[in-house]
């Protein structure tokens, strides 16, 4: 599931697998790699757990290289069938380590790229909860403002409609200037006003209509 969310974030296959496959083949840049890369760099699983399980056999002096990884892999529940075809995979696709720093590189880029892109989307769902929630904190005050629209309405006399608009559209645009000064959103919101002008007389106009013929009935 986490590669399908993640499949066109920033990342290269070639470059982690170049990576692994020098601390493979070389254990004297295991360090190395250690100390500039951590497991949550890596975009694919399963290249997380190999440098998962590399990293606790250098910690605990252990030798790295293909067999004793897929055999610490399969110790730790990591192994499957397709572990040690892979493993030799990365060894072929990487003949020498000599190039392991500008993999390192690649990797750590990519992964700051990714993390700029999460932080970015953190940020956009954390924008639209607080809207979300302030919409719900702020709903009570809107069917208050209704009740007393409808009740003004009501108490005007047959021949002042036009007043009982301007008095609606006056509290409703008010109140969206002022939600608007206290949301920070001032800029977005109150370039918007002349529509809301027209749709709330669009909204009210037909209301004051009914409530009038209402009235005459009565």
């Amino acid at each position: 599931m986490d590669e399908l969310l993640m499949r066109g974030m920033p990342h290269s296959a070639e470059a982690e697998q170049a990576v692994l496959g020098s601390m493979l083949i070389d254990g004297d840049c295991v360090k190395d790699v250690m100390d500039q890369l951590q497991a949550e760099d890596f975009y694919l699983r399963q290249n997380r757990e190999i440098f998962e399980t590399i990293a606790h056999m250098f910690v605990y002096s252990q030798p790295v290289d293909g067999v004793t990884v897929a055999g610490e892999m399969e110790k730790n529940g990591l192994y499957t069938d397709a572990t040690r075809p892979y493993l030799l995979q990365l060894m072929e696709v990487t003949p020498t380590s000599a190039n392991v720093g500008e993999y390192v590189k690649i990797v750590r880029d990519k992964a700051l790229l990714r993390g700029i892109g999460q932080a970015a989307a953190d940020i956009g769902l954390a924008v639209v909860h607080g809207l979300i929630v302030g919409a719900l904190l702020l709903f009570p005050e809107l069917i208050q403002l209704g009740e007393h629209l409808i009740r003004l309405l009501l108490s005007l006399p047959h021949d002042a409609p036009r007043l009982g608009l301007a008095l609606g559209a006056g509290v409703l645009l008010g109140f969206l200037h002022l939600l608007a000064e206290g949301t920070g959103l001032a800029g977005i919101l109150l370039p918007l006003l002349p529509q809301a002008v027209r749709l709330v007389l669009g909204l009210l106009q037909p209301l004051a209509l009914l409530l009038q013929l209402g009235q005459h009935v009565l």
